[in-house]
């Protein structure tokens, strides 16, 4: 149950418990069926989610705030990058690559200036879509409403069934 924990898969979990790896699939989908060891995994990636404090609530918060992460945060009046020590903790967490300039000056050029020239961000349409497909948006569900013209119910037509005495169910006289 253990090693299933370290990256939700059954079938190296498995391996890593010391299965066979040629039958590790079907004996990792095996013990994963039993209730005793389907428990055991739901309580213990529980605990886990409560240890970190991460929940649904906690995602969703999260993925609002890199979508609505102002560049202006990180800028000078000037337009330029501030230094990244400057940068608010949320802007250093969500960079996914950052291009850095060093420029040598003064006296034989012993003092030295980093200076940041590019970032890579998340994708904000990627992160919008994430916020949308979230379990407390559900933006995406497909929602399917049946109604008549402007609205209102749907038309029903009563159907009648005619049973001749011969075919008519026991129950009808």
């Amino acid at each position: 149950m253990l090693e299933y924990l370290v990256d939700l898969n059954g079938t190296q979990a498995a391996i890593r418990a010391g299965f066979a790896a040629r039958s590790a699939n079907v004996t990792g989908s095996q013990l994963l069926a039993k209730p005793n060891i389907a428990a055991a995994v739901a309580t213990a990636i529980e605990m886990r989610a409560q240890e970190l404090k991460v929940d649904a609530t906690y995602v969703l918060a999260h993925l609002k705030a890199i979508f609505e992460a102002d560049i202006r945060d990180v800028l000078t009046r000037r337009g330029t990058f501030k230094p990244l020590e400057q940068w608010p903790l949320l802007w250093r967490q969500i960079l996914q690559g950052v291009d850095f300039e060093i420029i040598t000056a003064g006296k034989k050029r012993k003092q030295s200036v980093v200076r940041v020239v590019r970032v890579r961000l998340p994708d904000r349409l990627r992160v919008l879509e994430l916020i949308g497909k979230h379990v407390n948006v559900k933006a995406f569900v497909d929602r399917h409403e049946h109604s008549g013209g402007d609205g209102g119910p749907l038309p029903t037509t009563p159907v009648y069934v005619i049973y001749s005495d011969k075919m008519k169910p026991p129950d009808m006289k």
